[in-house]
Parts: structure tokens; sequence; C-alpha cells
């Protein structure tokens, strides 16, 4: 048992630190992106990458 809480405690400072990071970088994309030109191509672009990857798991997923 004692292995687990080794193994989970740096997992979960790990996810911490990820999401302290995401929202940093999110408000400095809302400080930096505050034209509407920039914020379309960044919704366009979040929008072909999520795409990107469902299209690349259902062909992982037929393929198997």
């Amino acid at each position: 048992m004692p292995h687990r809480s080794r193994c989970s405690t740096p997992s979960i400072g790990v996810s911490w630190i990820w999401f302290f990071g995401l929202s940093l970088a999110g408000h400095l994309m809302g400080v930096f992106a505050a034209g509407a030109n920039l914020q379309r191509w960044l919704i366009r672009a979040s929008a072909v990458i999520m795409w990107g990857v469902a299209l690349q798991l259902l062909f992982a997923l037929l393929s198997a």
C-alpha cells in the first residue's frame, strides 16, 4: 500500500502545476487575444485539432 502513495503524490502535484499553468496561459491568451480576429482564429484552430484527434481515435478504434 505505501507504493501507491509514493506514486500518487507526485501525480497529484504535477496535475495541480499543470492546472495552474493552463489557467495562467488562458489568462495571458485572453489579455493578448483581445482582438476578435485572433480569438476567432484560436477557436477555429482548436476545433480543427479536436476533430483531428477524434478522427485519429476513430481510425485507431476501427483498425483494432
